[in-house]
């Protein structure tokens, strides 16, 4: 059939076939490259994506520093969580020494800000029990050795054990005591009535307030 054709109707078909082989390779190269565009779109995610950062959050737990002394394995300044028990600074101190005395302090109480803990040894408290039990003409001659006193806690007789605490100013110790509550401070042991700062001074070495 081609062969019947003229020689002009011949050169149109020659060239609507070129055209269509053109059309058909242009096509052809076009779908080629558009794999390699999205494979590398594909293999890159990260490029493209954008990670939301995480808040971070502070889980500070704040602190409280009291002053554990005495009877300890590593006394000092020592750092509990607040709430903490006498107990907690004891143990964060390394625990008691063989010779302390725990029974002589009390363990449950919490600890404060800023307050010093004294645990005493079984010497000091051994001491404490042998002054208790003189009497009060032979004290007034002679008096036991000074021992650790808590100002919040101690008798009559313990503040007896003091130098230059007689009975007179003993029951004003515990006359203020009974009257303003706890002493918060050693120095606030100043505050009762004819106790100086220099009486103060002379026997602070000997008090605690828990």
């Amino acid at each position: 059939m081609f062969m019947h054709l003229s020689p002009k109707e011949r050169f149109g078909y020659v060239a609507l076939g070129a055209i269509l082989l053109v059309s058909i390779g242009f096509v052809a190269m076009q779908k080629l490259r558009r794999p390699a565009s999205i494979e590398m779109h594909e293999a890159y995610p990260s490029l493209n994506t954008s990670i939301p950062r995480q808040p971070i959050s502070s889980n500070v737990v704040p602190q409280i520093v009291v002053h554990v002394a005495g009877a300890v394995r590593y006394p000092g300044l020592i750092s509990v969580p607040p709430g903490s028990r006498v107990f907690d600074a004891v143990s964060a101190a390394g625990g008691p020494t063989p010779e302390a005395n725990l029974d002589a302090i009390n363990l449950a109480s919490k600890a404060i800000d800023g307050s010093q803990i004294m645990v005493p040894s079984r010497i000091a408290s051994s001491a404490l029990a042998l002054g208790s039990s003189v009497g009060s003409s032979s004290r007034a001659s002679s008096k036991a050795p000074p021992i650790v006193v808590n100002l919040n806690s101690a008798t009559l007789d313990q503040f007896l054990t003091l130098p230059g605490v007689g009975k007179t100013m003993g029951q004003r110790i515990l006359d203020y005591r009974n009257e303003h509550g706890p002493f918060q401070a050693v120095d606030d042991l100043a505050l009762v009535q004819g106790f100086g700062k220099k009486r103060l001074d002379r026997i602070r070495q000997w008090l605690i307030c828990q």
